[in-house]
Protein backbone atom coordinates (compact mmCIF):
# COMPACT_ATOMS: atom_id res chain seq x y z
CA UNK A 1 0.00 0.00 0.00
CA UNK A 2 2.64 2.82 1.23
CA UNK A 3 4.15 2.19 -2.88
CA UNK A 4 0.97 2.66 -4.62
CA UNK A 5 0.65 5.84 -2.54
CA UNK A 6 4.18 6.90 -3.24
CA UNK A 7 3.91 6.10 -7.00
CA UNK A 8 0.48 8.09 -6.88
CA UNK A 9 1.60 11.29 -4.84
CA UNK A 10 5.20 11.17 -7.62
CA UNK A 11 2.67 10.77 -10.61
CA UNK A 12 0.97 13.31 -9.87
CA UNK A 13 3.57 15.58 -8.78
CA UNK A 14 4.82 15.16 -12.40
CA UNK A 15 1.79 15.82 -14.08
CA UNK A 16 1.76 19.12 -12.21
CA UNK A 17 5.62 19.90 -13.17
CA UNK A 18 5.45 19.05 -16.36
CA UNK A 19 3.82 21.78 -18.20
CA UNK A 20 6.36 24.39 -15.94
CA UNK A 21 8.98 21.58 -17.55
CA UNK A 22 7.78 22.13 -20.98
CA UNK A 23 8.01 26.18 -20.65
CA UNK A 24 11.54 25.45 -19.27
CA UNK A 25 12.39 23.22 -22.70
CA UNK A 26 10.60 25.70 -25.21
CA UNK A 27 13.40 28.11 -25.84
CA UNK A 28 16.14 24.96 -25.85
CA UNK A 29 14.33 23.23 -28.30
CA UNK A 30 13.91 26.38 -30.62
CA UNK A 31 17.36 27.08 -30.32
CA UNK A 32 18.70 23.70 -31.11
CA UNK A 33 15.79 22.98 -34.37
CA UNK A 34 14.66 26.55 -35.25
CA UNK A 35 11.34 25.91 -36.71
CA UNK A 36 11.28 22.26 -36.61
CA UNK A 37 11.06 22.74 -32.74
CA UNK A 38 6.89 22.66 -33.60
CA UNK A 39 7.08 19.44 -34.76
CA UNK A 40 8.88 18.40 -31.22
CA UNK A 41 5.84 19.59 -29.34
CA UNK A 42 3.62 17.99 -31.73
CA UNK A 43 4.82 15.02 -31.24
CA UNK A 44 5.07 15.70 -27.09
CA UNK A 45 1.25 16.57 -27.44
CA UNK A 46 0.33 12.86 -29.79
CA UNK A 47 1.69 10.75 -27.14
CA UNK A 48 0.55 13.15 -24.55
CA UNK A 49 -2.68 12.19 -26.23
CA UNK A 50 -2.51 8.55 -26.47
CA UNK A 51 -1.25 8.53 -22.62
CA UNK A 52 -4.32 10.08 -21.79
CA UNK A 53 -6.47 7.89 -23.99
CA UNK A 54 -5.02 4.66 -21.60
CA UNK A 55 -4.61 6.32 -18.34
CA UNK A 56 -8.01 7.67 -18.26
CA UNK A 57 -9.89 4.67 -20.27
CA UNK A 58 -12.42 4.52 -17.86
CA UNK A 59 -14.01 7.72 -17.54
CA UNK A 60 -13.73 8.48 -21.63
CA UNK A 61 -15.58 4.96 -21.91
CA UNK A 62 -18.28 6.24 -19.49
CA UNK A 63 -18.69 9.70 -20.72
CA UNK A 64 -17.96 9.44 -24.61
CA UNK A 65 -18.77 5.76 -25.54
CA UNK A 66 -22.17 3.46 -25.60
CA UNK A 67 -21.78 0.21 -23.29
CA UNK A 68 -21.60 -2.09 -26.81
CA UNK A 69 -18.85 0.71 -27.97
CA UNK A 70 -15.24 0.18 -29.07
CA UNK A 71 -13.88 0.99 -25.88
CA UNK A 72 -10.70 2.78 -24.83
CA UNK A 73 -8.34 -0.12 -23.97
CA UNK A 74 -5.25 0.14 -21.37
CA UNK A 75 -2.14 -0.83 -23.77
CA UNK A 76 -3.45 0.28 -27.51
CA UNK A 77 -1.70 3.27 -28.74
CA UNK A 78 -4.76 5.10 -30.09
CA UNK A 79 -5.30 8.64 -29.45
CA UNK A 80 -8.87 9.94 -28.10
CA UNK A 81 -9.88 11.45 -31.27
CA UNK A 82 -9.14 7.46 -33.14
CA UNK A 83 -11.86 5.76 -30.18
CA UNK A 84 -14.10 8.63 -31.26
CA UNK A 85 -13.80 8.27 -35.17
CA UNK A 86 -14.57 4.76 -34.55
CA UNK A 87 -17.27 4.64 -32.09
CA UNK A 88 -18.55 7.37 -34.38
CA UNK A 89 -18.32 5.64 -37.77
CA UNK A 90 -20.48 2.77 -35.49
CA UNK A 91 -22.65 5.17 -34.22
CA UNK A 92 -21.94 4.34 -30.83
CA UNK A 93 -21.49 7.40 -29.02
CA UNK A 94 -22.80 8.90 -26.30
CA UNK A 95 -24.30 12.61 -26.52
CA UNK A 96 -21.18 14.42 -24.85
CA UNK A 97 -19.30 12.27 -27.14
CA UNK A 98 -20.82 13.59 -29.96
CA UNK A 99 -20.59 16.79 -28.74
CA UNK A 100 -16.76 16.50 -28.52
CA UNK A 101 -16.67 14.74 -31.83
CA UNK A 102 -18.09 17.17 -33.37
CA UNK A 103 -16.00 19.85 -31.15
CA UNK A 104 -12.85 18.66 -32.61
CA UNK A 105 -14.47 18.70 -36.50
CA UNK A 106 -14.98 22.42 -35.88
CA UNK A 107 -11.59 22.92 -34.56
CA UNK A 108 -9.82 20.95 -37.33
CA UNK A 109 -9.94 22.93 -40.44
CA UNK A 110 -8.50 21.30 -43.10
CA UNK A 111 -10.14 18.18 -42.27
CA UNK A 112 -13.39 20.03 -42.52
CA UNK A 113 -14.49 18.32 -46.61
CA UNK A 114 -12.52 15.24 -45.45
CA UNK A 115 -15.18 13.50 -42.84
CA UNK A 116 -13.98 15.44 -40.05
CA UNK A 117 -10.93 15.51 -37.36
CA UNK A 118 -11.82 12.25 -35.62
CA UNK A 119 -12.54 10.32 -39.47
CA UNK A 120 -9.48 11.22 -40.55
CA UNK A 121 -7.84 10.14 -36.90
CA UNK A 122 -9.07 6.74 -37.57
CA UNK A 123 -7.24 6.57 -40.84
CA UNK A 124 -4.35 7.48 -39.61
CA UNK A 125 -0.74 6.65 -40.50
CA UNK A 126 -0.44 3.48 -38.21
CA UNK A 127 -4.30 2.20 -40.05
CA UNK A 128 -2.84 -1.06 -41.02
CA UNK A 129 -1.30 -1.94 -37.78
CA UNK A 130 -3.45 -0.49 -34.95
CA UNK A 131 -6.45 -0.57 -36.97
CA UNK A 132 -9.57 -2.74 -37.89
CA UNK A 133 -8.37 -5.60 -36.68
CA UNK A 134 -8.59 -4.69 -33.26
CA UNK A 135 -12.50 -4.21 -33.88
CA UNK A 136 -13.11 -8.09 -33.55
CA UNK A 137 -15.90 -8.26 -36.45
CA UNK A 138 -17.91 -5.40 -35.08
CA UNK A 139 -17.25 -3.16 -38.22
CA UNK A 140 -16.24 -3.56 -41.99
CA UNK A 141 -13.76 -1.10 -43.86
CA UNK A 142 -16.47 1.01 -46.41
CA UNK A 143 -15.57 1.63 -49.91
Amino acid sequence: MKKFILEFVLAYIYMILRPVIDLITLPFVFIKYGKKGFKYFDDIGYHGDIDSAGRNRTLWNVLFVQKNGFKFKKDTPKTISRILGINGWLNRLTLLGWFVYYLLWVIDVPNWRKGGHCFQSMKGKDFTSYGWEDLEGKITLRK
